[in-house]
């Protein structure tokens, strides 16, 4: 069926609107990381405080040392990436403090708590806008520079092509298909990919590594790994060394650990370039066959998306989960299932949960191809990675994920509040992206509608399991975890059927 001038008209004025709303999403979530320069002071004075306190055994102030909040929580690990891989624990008013030389509080602490210091022998040796530093007899002077970044900023840039290099060459060794020559690659293709990789660089480098994963679980344990050559046992078993989550897949924390290396130090802001050229190389490889700017255009806004900045602000690795299954699925696409199903299990190298994320859509890409001893294989080969890992985080002795008890009974206001967390990442930013990818070309039935049913079966299953899964974490703050969570679990859960509504919608 032809399509009339004036349908033809209310389709652009439809995608115009939907790309506008969108594009107004990702723009909202960057402009506060561009705000004024006190706009992080708070986790800035933190660091300062630490880098700054005397000689001794640190400790923050907590209203709960065994069951520390968010906030807190990031105040830790900003005094862990200053002092570590000195121990650092947690106190609480009227706690024991024979082993404890100096504590970092809050200004504003009580009266009460103010005189149980003071009773045990600390003084004020030091404030600033948020901290307040009291310091006991065992305290001694300490240079202020130890913790200090020293790093030149020129090898820093170098180390950062290096890595990008790196990055090309290991998509071009697993897709060939998806990146050509230069000459053959597409304008439209590197025009987008350019503008995610400067958007998303904008916004990383607005600010230095945050908590708590640039700081901590990720860039953090990098720095021990450069600095240490692993995680010290006594750290690990202080409150600092628990903030680093170290049972987290190493993935992330390995590049990091490699930008460090050949920099020649932990810078804490060029480093974060790493998760920009990642989500970049999604967008790079879900326009494969995209020959004009609309057909781009989808893929561009899904990696400038309210989302994606707040992973490009924070150091995620969603991103590398992301092109882990987009890579994985176009592998399957060519007919190499086994091949397919192990490069999308690499996801579970850089999320905890990525594993059952990619053994999912492996058996979902079995009904395509493959005997039953083949798509066997499949499964077990996209499990593989997490699987390793966990079995090399037990015998490191790295435990479990914290804050999850499968074994608990389930707590079923957590499951409406996840699922409420998902039906508005769907209906504010994924939904509206899907209905681009039909808006900017006439709608046209895939040639192949199965493909894409395989894609979107296994997606849907995830996202009837998510919120059961979440029936089991056990931390009185599970409703901040899964505003936070959700809706990137959903981000990357969603690259599969969306690049495979992408390339079925688009002519081969």
């Amino acid at each position: 069926m032809t399509e009339g001038p004036r349908l033809r008209i209310c389709r652009w004025l439809a995608v115009a609107s939907v790309a506008a709303y969108c594009l107004w999403q990702g723009i909202s979530a960057a402009v506060p990381y561009f705000g004024s320069s006190d706009a992080l002071s708070y986790l800035s004075d933190w660091r300062s405080a630490a880098r700054n306190a005397p000689e001794g055994r640190l400790a923050l102030m907590c209203s709960d040392a065994h069951g520390i909040t968010p906030i807190e929580r990031s105040c830790l690990v900003a005094m862990t990436w200053e002092r570590a891989p000195a121990p650092i624990a947690t106190v609480a008013a009227k706690g024991d403090l024979k082993d404890v030389d100096v504590v970092l509080a809050s200004r504003w602490i009580s009266r009460p708590a103010q005189e149980w210091l003071k009773a045990a022998g600390f003084s004020v040796s030091a404030t600033n806008e948020f901290v307040c530093t009291w310091s006991g007899a065992g305290a001694a002077g300490r240079d202020a520079e130890v913790g200090a970044p020293r790093v030149s900023r020129a090898r820093e840039i170098l180390a950062l092509a290096v890595e990008l290099a790196l990055m090309l060459f290991a998509v071009a060794l697993i897709c060939p298909f998806l990146i050509p020559p230069l000459g053959n690659i597409g304008k439209w293709r590197i025009a987008a990919a350019a503008a995610v990789v400067v958007a998303m660089g904008a916004v990383a480098l607005s600010h230095p590594l945050l908590a708590p994963n640039g700081l901590g679980t990720y860039g953090g344990r990098a720095r021990l790994l450069y600095e240490c050559g692993g995680i010290p046992s006594a750290f690990l078993e202080s409150a600092g060394g628990s903030v680093l989550q170290p049972s987290y897949p190493p993935g992330l924390a390995l590049l990091a650990f490699l930008h460090f290396v050949l920099s020649g130090g932990c810078g804490d802001r060029l480093v974060q370039m790493i998760v920009a050229f990642a989500m970049s190389l999604v967008c790079l490889s879900m326009t494969r066959r995209a020959e004009r700017w609309f057909d781009a255009l989808p893929a561009l806004l899904f990696c400038l998306s309210p989302m994606a900045v707040k992973m490009a602000a924070g150091f995620y690795a969603e991103p590398f989960a992301a092109l882990m299954l987009v890579l994985g699925w176009s592998v399957v696409a060519r007919g190499n299932l086994l091949g397919g199903a192990l490069v999308m299990g690499l996801a579970g190298l850089f999320r905890p949960e990525a594993g059952v994320v990619a053994a999912a859509f492996a058996a979902g890409a079995c009904a395509l191809r493959g005997g039953v001893r083949e798509k066997v294989q499949a499964i077990a080969l996209s499990l593989a990675p997490a699987v390793l890992w966990i079995a090399v985080r037990k015998w490191l002795g790295y435990g479990g994920v914290p804050d999850w008890d499968l074994c608990a009974a389930p707590n079923f206001g957590h499951v409406a509040y996840a699922a409420w967390c998902e039906a508005k990442a769907i209906g504010t930013c994924l939904g509206p992206i899907a209905a681009l990818v039909f808006l900017v070309r006439p709608i046209r039935l895939p040639s192949s509608r199965r493909e894409v049913l395989v894609a979107f079966v296994p997606a849907a299953l995830l996202l009837f399991a998510i919120p059961l899964a979440c029936a089991f974490h056990t931390s009185p703050h599970a409703n901040w975890m899964m505003d936070n969570t959700i809706p990137r679990l959903l981000w990357y859960v969603f690259v599969v059927p969306l690049f495979s509504l992408m390339q079925r919608n688009l002519p081969h």
